[in-house]
């Protein structure tokens, strides 16, 4: 029977060695690293010189008594080294009664005649000690000290702030002497998530993605600098006749032949006061086209005459002795051709003088001839007429920086007329003609000025969009206004207004996609330069999940949309994770982006809209828009 149970054990034991062969051909993770944990702490010898010894309370092994002497023991925990002590005895407390206070033994009649003097309680950090005298006959004691605390022997620590994943401590100290210490653990923060990332580490959550939007890219038009062509004037043709008439019924004729058509100034000069002549002007009839009976000193007379013909200047004494003095003719300055020129440059030579120019403009718009350069108290009139004579401008007594302004047509031809009012002066003319219209389709930032009043520069587009955004920089001061219009292909005004200045914004909406509108910037009451930024609606972006989004606001009226599919049942949390300066507004909307859902006004660090009981799959259209800022932003979809 024995023999059996002996075989049934044996087989036993092999069908189980068989099955750890089987099922634990490879060590288990938990396995190694429990093999790993103990080779560690073995690789520390017991009794190790380099072990910093941390040892274990005194164990008493065998307690002492009065006569014989006990035993203790202690282990470092870290090493495993042990240590023992002797526990000395502590002698009888012989009392009164004649007996041991602590075991009851008799006290003998002993004379005391040896002692020694033990120390049967070390001192401590924090308790005293005490040492005896104790009779070697009898053991009694003879006489007991206390021996005063040794006090601690700081060994300083410095604080350790914890993290996110690893304690920390406080600042500590610990005793060289016997290991107390005022350590106290200060425990790890734990990750604080954000939008996905940990505040105070900046580590990710590991679910939560990030997409970056792109700013809008700056897509500049300058328009090209403006040559100036600049036409300076000849002298003027003055004829000047000596003339000496002595008698009233004198008489001096001048002949002007094949006269060039315009007006002609006839004055006297250098007449001694009290004298005065009468001058006359005759065409070849006979018959008196101009006149003038009383011209003392610098007087005339002014006359037009005609293309060709022949005239006669008749002058005699109409008041005086008689003497000798100057017939100045000034004649009509020749007609000069203005096309293709941006500045004149000339002089008022004589009273009443007229210069003329013809002018053929290369592109049709709003043209405008400006006077500057003249002395104080100088004065002119611009006229402009048609090649029928009809007159399209006229403005009198203009000074400096002041302007006549039409439309002109390209390709015909108009007649520009600068005409003295008063005083002799130099005379400068700037011709402010229209620029060549520009597609900006292409550009959202424009780059021009207005230089001439009046001026309107033209910018054709492809709207792209329903609405767009026109925003005004660059002007010369805040106080400086600009027209701005905007024409749909009728030339009907969609929009108007005439006081577009820095920092204003138009917004245009319900234009056709596919449709090309005019863009008109023009002078309002200054010239300048400027700039225009022209903004839409930035294409919608597609997220999902936990996504942490980053965009920018860059104009106003900004609107931003993100279309969000959850993909898991969810309650869905959007929130702004803060702007560089300034809040957004956040909508919510169902997959229609029809039906508003939730909203937060002036949105700031997580604030934002709340959907509950979301589906996998469901799609949501969320919408940021400019608040009270432009600056970068970022918005968290949560879960």
């Amino acid at each position: 029977m024995a023999i059996w149970k002996k075989a049934l054990l044996f087989f036993l034991c092999a069908v189980m060695a068989l099955s750890l062969v089987a099922c634990g051909g490879e060590e288990s993770a938990e396995s190694k690293d429990d093999k790993e944990e103990a080779s560690k702490e073995e690789s520390l010898n017991p009794g190790d010189e380099n072990c910093e010894h941390a040892w274990e309370e005194w164990q008493v092994e065998r307690n002492r008594t009065c006569e014989k002497d006990g035993k203790k023991s202690r282990e470092c925990t870290l090493c495993g080294k042990e240590e023992t002590m002797v526990w000395v005895a502590t002698g009888h407390e012989f009392y009164g009664n004649g007996s041991c206070g602590v075991c009851g033994k008799r006290e003998p009649n002993c004379k005391h005649k040896k002692s020694e003097t033990v120390i049967i309680d070390e001192p401590t950090c924090e308790e005293n000690g005490e040492k005896r005298s104790i009779c070697k006959s009898c053991k009694g004691v003879l006489n007991s000290e206390y021996l005063d605390s040794l006090g601690h022997e700081w060994v300083e620590h410095v604080a350790q702030d914890p993290t996110c994943t690893e304690i920390g401590w406080y600042a500590y100290s610990v005793c060289g002497r016997c290991n107390y210490s005022t350590y106290e653990e200060r425990a790890a923060y734990g990750h604080n998530y954000f939008g996905g990332v940990c505040e105070t580490c900046g580590e990710s959550d590991g679910e939560t993605g990030s997409v970056t939007v792109e700013p809008i890219k700056k897509n500049e038009y300058t328009a090209p600098e403006g040559e100036t062509n600049l036409m300076t004037a000849p002298a003027a043709t003055i004829d000047v006749h000596t003339v000496t008439l002595t008698k009233s019924e004198q008489k001096a004729e001048y002949t002007l032949e094949n006269v060039q058509a315009g007006v002609y100034r006839i004055w006297i000069t250098e007449l001694y006061s009290g004298n005065s002549m009468s001058i006359y002007v005759k065409n070849h009839l006979g018959e008196e086209v101009g006149g003038n009976w009383y011209c003392p000193n610098n007087e005339g007379v002014t006359v037009t005459l005609a293309e060709g013909e022949t005239y006669t200047v008749e002058v005699s004494v109409y008041y005086g002795d008689g003497a000798t003095f100057y017939l100045n003719i000034g004649r009509q300055t020749p007609v000069a051709d203005l096309s293709g020129y941006t500045n004149w440059s000339g002089s008022f030579e004589f009273v009443d003088q007229v210069l003329a120019f013809t002018y053929t403009p290369e592109i049709s718009g709003i043209h405008a001839l400006t006077v500057s350069n003249m002395l104080n108290g100088t004065y002119a009139r611009i006229y402009v007429c048609n090649h029928l004579g009809e007159t399209l401008m006229d403005s009198s007594y203009l000074n400096n920086g002041n302007s006549v302004w039409g439309e002109l047509e390209a390709g015909k031809t108009y007649y520009f007329y600068l005409a003295y009012q008063s005083k002799l002066s130099t005379v400068d003319l700037a011709i402010g003609a229209p620029k060549t219209a520009v597609d900006i389709s292409e550009y959202n930032v424009i780059k021009d000025s207005v230089s001439f009043y009046r001026q309107v520069n033209t910018y054709t587009f492809v709207a792209t969009h329903s609405t767009y955004t026109f925003l005004c920089k660059g002007a010369k001061n805040d106080y400086t206004d600009l027209s701005f219009a905007v024409l749909n292909r009728l030339e009907e005004s969609v929009s108007y207004t005439d006081y577009f200045s820095n920092n204003d914004r138009m917004t245009v909406e319900n234009l056709v996609v596919g449709e090309t509108y005019t863009l008109c910037i023009g002078y309002s009451d200054d010239v300048t330069p400027y700039e225009v930024h022209v903004f839409t609606e930035k294409p919608s972006t597609e997220v999902s999940g936990k996504v942490i989004v980053t965009d920018s606001i860059e104009y106003y009226d900004q609107v931003n949309t993100y279309v969000w599919t959850a993909t898991a049942d969810c309650d869905l949390q959007v929130y702004s994770m803060g702007m560089e300066e300034g809040a957004v507004n956040i909508y919510i909307y169902d997959a229609t982006g029809t039906e508003l859902l939730d909203s937060e006004s002036y949105s700031y660090k997580g604030e934002g809209v709340y959907v509950s009981g979301v589906t996998a799959g469901e799609t949501y259209v969320i919408r940021v828009e400019y608040c009270n800022s432009f600056s970068q932003y970022s918005i968290a979809f949560q879960y």
